[in-house]
């Protein structure tokens, strides 16, 4: 049964959260940095301002920074495809202590979960260690995610990650690349 679970990550995976993280930092920093064509690694502060530095860090504690990320082009539909041919998506993220519980209402709020009587859903976890999750597949933008994972491991391409190269995963640029793994 474990082979019919697909876990997905959700920040650059299905929530495009690289674009409200930096429209927040150039409203506060007065600066005009974009973030598909000026982030190009994982640590952000190479990027910004120096008076910012390790502050960029501390948007990633506002509960409201999900009220401005939108999904990610074709991932609502993507997810639901994978359903409809029979996978069970359970979306694995890793978050901090201020914004337990922010992600898995985004995700209501968006369409990818149904949160029946305000339940919590079995189909989402916070989870650091990705490497401790038991399924058929694993798709995430972060490599270090991917390494020990034992099942497919699919790498959605994202700028910071575009140097990987490692020929045990699966690299995808777009949702229709990801429904095109598990069709048959």
């Amino acid at each position: 049964m474990s082979e019919k679970v697909i876990f997905c990550d959700v920040d650059g995976v299905v929530a495009d959260l690289g674009p409200e993280w930096v429209r927040r930092y150039n409203a506060d920093y007065n600066d005009n940095l974009c973030y598909k064509t000026g982030v190009t690694g994982w640590d952000m502060t190479p990027f910004v301002k120096p008076e910012c530095g390790q502050k960029i860090y501390n948007y990633l504690h506002d509960k409201t920074l999900y009220d401005g990320v939108q999904p990610i082009e074709g991932s609502v539909e993507g997810v639901a495809r994978l359903r409809e041919l029979g996978f069970r998506v359970v979306f694995a993220t890793s978050t901090n202590v201020h914004m337990a519980g922010r992600k898995l209402l985004w995700l209501a709020e968006h369409g990818f979960l149904d949160l029946k009587y305000g339940t919590l859903s079995p189909d989402y976890m916070e989870v650091h260690d990705k490497s401790l999750l038991h399924g058929g597949a694993l798709i995430d933008d972060g490599e270090h995610n991917l390494k020990n994972f034992c099942g497919i491991r699919i790498l959605f391409s994202a700028r910071h990650n575009a140097a990987v190269n490692n020929p045990s995963f699966f690299r995808v640029n777009n949702w229709k690349e990801v429904v095109d793994q598990f069709v048959l």
